[in-house]
């Protein structure tokens, strides 16, 4: 799953890697400028359908940037309702999950605000309620962050787009089942080797669980 104007296109290195032998590939892609919750139950729209219609019986979660908001919020609601034992593990890679400044911004100055920028203020509601809610069935999370902000003296503490306070926001990672940080910007991480390596180590210990 894609982050703000962005597509499913990002993933392509990545997919490539995939054993599609072992493991089918679908993406979502969706109007990124929309909320984040409405976006949020769209993908739980799609996940039962995928599982319903195509029988699938369990389901890996991979998600960039603003995504991976969607996403956690998205398994969140279905845990609720102890809909989503489909989903083996969750990955959110560079995602914001303690918001973004820039949209705080333009919520308070901008003529026109897009829905996105709401949920993704810093200060809102969607972000404060983001893990909020404990439930018995716990997702496996592994939460991979990038730290080259491309600068030569990387003094804001990014991968360039994203704040490392943000994307190691505490409840992320008291969330998280497995962190691991990769010496890659924003868009770069999702070329890593390593990266790949790690996600598919940890899908298959969620597989075995």
């Amino acid at each position: 799953m894609h982050g703000i104007n962005a597509t499913a296109l990002d993933f392509a290195s990545l997919i490539e890697k995939v054993d599609q032998s072992k493991y089918q590939i679908w993406v979502f892609n969706y109007p990124s400028g929309l909320s984040l919750s409405l976006n949020s139950k769209g993908l739980n729209n799609l996940l039962h359908t995928v599982v319903t219609e195509y029988k699938v019986q369990q389901l890996h979660v991979v998600a960039h940037s603003m995504g991976g908001l969607i996403v956690t919020n998205s398994i969140r609601q279905c845990q609720i309702g102890q809909l989503c034992n489909f989903v083996s593990s969750i990955t959110t890679i560079s995602s914001p999950f303690g918001g973004v400044a820039s949209a705080k911004q333009g919520v308070e100055y901008s003529p026109i605000v897009m829905p996105a920028w709401v949920d993704l203020n810093p200060d809102g509601k969607f972000i404060a309620e983001l893990f909020g809610s404990k439930t018995k069935n716990h997702t496996p999370h592994f939460l991979a962050f990038g730290y080259n902000s491309g600068e030569l003296f990387n003094t804001n503490s990014n991968d360039g787009v994203i704040d490392l306070s943000s994307q190691l926001s505490r409840p992320a990672q008291l969330n998280a089942d497995q962190i691991l940080g990769y010496d890659e910007n924003h868009l770069s991480i999702l070329d890593n080797d390593d990266l790949f390596e790690d996600l598919s180590e940890f899908w298959l210990r969620s597989e075995q669980e």
